[in-house]
Order: C-alpha cells, then structure tokens, then sequence
C-alpha cells in the first residue's frame, strides 16, 4: 500500500526534471535573455511577438524589488495603517 503511495510522487519528481524556469523569477534577478527564451518556450511565440508581455514583465520585477527592501515588519505595519478599511 505505501508503495502505491510513491507512484505518483515518483512520477512528479521525473515531470519537474522537464519544467522550465520561471519567467518572472529570471526578471527579478536581472536575468532578461533567460527570461525571453522561458516566455518564448510558454507562449511558442516569436520575440517580436511577445514585447508587450515582456515589457510588462520587466516592469513588475522592477516593482517586487522595490518592496524586498523593506523588513516584513514595516510592510506589517505599513498594510495596517495606510490601508484601513
């Protein structure tokens, strides 16, 4: 019975060998060529094509950045005091 169990879990470990990279995680760490070819595998879209979503994509690593400045703590406090209801 518990072998059956490792079937599946066998069979996830074998899949994330063919999973790519994240897109919006080679942005952040300025790794822009690495992020255009993981798009360009996601959509099967020449680069021309996807500018827009690449730009969009850039944009908002440029944004994540911005706030990983800042400790959990402020963003805490931050979120309860500028955004009450």
């Amino acid at each position: 019975m518990l072998g059956l169990a490792a079937i599946p879990a066998i069979l996830q470990g074998v899949g994330l060998l063919y999973l790519y990279e994240s897109p919006r995680w080679l942005s952040k760490k300025y790794r822009y060529e690495e992020a255009k070819q993981a798009l360009m595998l996601a959509y099967k879209a020449k680069p021309n094509e996807l500018k827009a979503v690449f730009d969009e994509l850039v944009a908002e690593a440029s944004r994540v950045r911005e706030y990983e400045e800042y400790s959990y703590f402020e963003l805490l406090k931050q979120l309860f005091t500028d955004y009450k209801p």
